[in-house]
């Protein structure tokens, strides 16, 4: 049954389409700030649809499998829609923000001296610029304090935050009426060895779960990245990076140029290792990669070490997919096929089939190489990771893990 409160969040994402179009009569930051506050409620939509997902795979008995089946289907299709808001948002934001990183002004069209250091303006490049606004302009600090450096507020009594943003006593009543029912909430209990869970006993579906609880669940106690127990098809453990980009990420590749994996559909097997200690590849079998909205290419254990995306990962042939990088405002394409691969595994140039380089695992940036590449098969460990981060790396062995994580 979808809950009235649902319904009003799923109105608020698909009437965003409409909102976009309003704001462009306000001025360029008002509308940097908007968009902003959309992006996110996107996200926290994105969220709430993925834990509703998480509880009808998990908390629903087998009479009642197929509604829950039909509710999962229900919200794939609504997270498509959002996603394609988001891209189209993130686009503009990246834009905007551009603009304005460059130049001061309500509309941003006071170009920053190019002989100033960062955060300064003027002649002599002596007044200092706080998130975008010169002293003097009514927006500055939030129209609650003062400038007195690059990005710092001295704020008026009763306001507080950053920029000045935040009513001290609103946010301080807010918070206290806010706060959860101590005797109704589970928290994290475990460790590394054991795996973490909830003090109540129950998993959650994936690290995003966790991160982000359903009612009667709070992210508090035994918390941070580290080893925590997942259900999906079967209860298994993961290593979850909690920190990075909101954190919520679920770890489901690892691969090491000395112990490549060849086949990315293999799935667990005896000596799998979530904490990567043994340095001992692995990938996770498809039916236990949670439901996610977001794949993140990483290294070791820095889950968006490259970037993030609105892609769902597979573990079999992936076709040349153009993506926005969520991170970096940039587009990228992903691509993995067990008969060919790109030049210089950068899949914006030509297709080609030397067998040594064939199902290579690329995201490569549009605008530049070697972002990051697994290729399994070459021949020379060296080569096998081919790229990180825009680097080139077939040089000589690197002890570390190419990781893929979803969210």
């Amino acid at each position: 049954m979808k809950s009235s409160s649902q319904s009003h969040l799923l109105s608020f994402i698909f009437s965003l389409l409409f909102v976009i179009l309003v704001v462009e009569s306000a001025s360029i930051r008002e509308v940097l700030t908007q968009k902003r506050s959309m992006l996110q409620n996107i996200k926290d939509a994105q969220n709430y649809m993925l834990t509703m997902m998480d509880a009808a795979k998990t908390l629903a008995s087998p009479s009642d499998q197929t509604i829950a089946n039909q509710l999962i289907q229900e919200q794939q299709a609504k997270l498509q829609k959002t996603k394609v808001i988001e891209q189209k948002l993130s686009f503009e934001l990246g834009l905007l923000e551009t603009k304005c990183n460059i130049s001061v002004g309500e509309n941003c069209n006071q170009v920053i001296p190019s002989n100033c250091t960062v955060g300064w303006f003027g002649s002599n490049c002596s007044i200092p610029i706080c998130f975008g606004y010169l002293p003097g302009d009514s927006n500055i600090c939030g129209g609650h304090g003062t400038c007195v450096k690059p990005n710092t507020c001295s704020c008026q009594v009763g306001w507080t935050g950053s920029s000045c943003e935040t009513n001290s006593y609103i946010a301080t009543v807010s918070s206290v009426a806010s706060s959860p029912s101590p005797q109704t909430t589970a928290t994290i209990v475990g460790d590394n060895l054991v795996g973490r869970k909830w003090s109540n006993g129950e998993v959650a579906a994936s690290c995003n779960q966790y991160r982000n609880p359903l009612p009667g669940y709070q992210y508090e106690g035994a918390t941070g990245d580290g080893v925590y127990l997942i259900k999906t098809s079967t209860t298994l453990k993961v290593w979850c990076d909690m920190n990075s980009n909101g954190g919520g990420w679920t770890l489901v590749v690892a691969q090491y140029e000395n112990d490549a994996i060849g086949n990315w559909a293999q799935g667990l097997t005896a000596n799998y290792d979530p904490t990567l200690q043994s340095k001992k590849s692995f990938v996770i079998d498809s039916n236990l990669i949670p439901t996610h909205t977001y794949t993140a290419f990483g290294k070791d254990f820095v889950a968006t070490f490259v970037d993030y995306f609105a892609f769902t990962y597979t573990t079999g042939d992936i076709p040349n997919t153009e993506v926005f990088g969520v991170k970096s405002n940039a587009y990228y394409r992903i691509h993995r096929n067990v008969n060919n691969y790109y030049d210089d595994h950068h899949p914006y140039g030509v297709l080609n089939s030397v067998p040594q380089w064939k199902n290579a695992l690329t995201c490569s940036k549009s605008t530049a190489k070697y972002y990051w590449a697994f290729s399994p098969f070459a021949t020379n460990p060296s080569s096998r990771g081919f790229a990180i981060g825009g680097n080139l790396l077939d040089f000589a062995v690197d002890s570390f893990a190419w990781t893929v994580w979803v969210k």
